[in-house]
């Protein structure tokens, strides 16, 4: 065997200061490990940050999308509307008492009344138009009319 007279140095270190030097590494251990753990714990709140945030957008957009179908919808349902009142105008032209006059003269034989037997009363006397609530439809007077007339037939 091979000896030296140099000194060992790991011999003489005392049970002290090997306790020591554990523990320093433990605490740097300790450290290391709370550094990753705090790593971990900011990466996992950034990525929460980050799906929070692309959540938000989607919903805008998707609400944003919501909206133009709404304001699409509501412009259709105007166009339709007012195309709906111009087929109703159309319809009460087609239906009106002119009409019903030529049927009555035409397909019934009715006569028109003598100018003589026509009374002519002024209900009006300023310039202003009122609506009536009370008044009834074209088509309820035509059904009042035609029933005058069947009735004057068979009585």
């Amino acid at each position: 065997m091979r000896t030296s007279t140099a000194y060992d140095f790991d011999r003489s270190i005392s049970r002290a200061e090997e306790e020591r030097r554990l523990e320093i590494i433990r605490t740097n251990n300790r450290r290391i490990r709370e550094k990753r753990a705090f790593i971990a714990k900011l990466t996992t709140l950034f990525c929460v940050m980050i799906l929070l945030m692309a959540g938000t957008v989607y919903s805008r957009l998707v609400l944003t999308e919501t909206r133009a179908r709404i304001n699409s919808r509501a412009s259709d349902l105007t166009e339709l509307q007012s195309e709906n009142a111009y087929l109703s105008y159309q319809l009460e032209s087609l239906v009106s008492l002119k009409n019903a006059e030529e049927y009555a003269v035409s397909e019934l034989g009715l006569v028109k009344l003598d100018s003589s037997r026509i009374e002519y009363v002024n209900l009006q006397s300023e310039n202003e138009i009122s609506a009536n609530e009370d008044a009834t439809t074209l088509a309820e007077e035509l059904e009042t009319f035609f029933n005058t007339v069947i009735d004057s037939f068979a009585g």
